[in-house]
């Protein structure tokens, strides 16, 4: 497992050179969020930039091999144990 370095406060993680969001509480809220808004909800830049890159790290996933998808999960768990 690689080194994972989580600013404070940060959604994501960095880990072997590359950023991934955190799956955690955040992202819950998003999630929620962008299924339950009310039509005409406006999204701050932070949001929509959290939720573009939870679809960048969905294709990235399925273009990695089945050993790099497991040490990406790996380190996505362990960051996500202390959201």
């Amino acid at each position: 497992m690689t080194d994972i370095t989580i600013p404070e406060g940060s959604p994501f993680a960095h880990f072997g050179g590359t950023v991934w969001p955190i799956p955690g509480s955040r992202l819950r809220d998003l999630e929620h969020t962008l299924r339950y808004a009310q039509k005409g909800h406006i999204f701050n830049m932070q949001d929509r930039l959290l939720a573009a890159s939870v679809i960048n790290a969905y294709i990235e996933l399925v273009w990695q091999t089945q050993e790099g998808r497991n040490e990406i999960a790996a380190n996505l768990f362990t960051a996500a144990q202390n959201d």
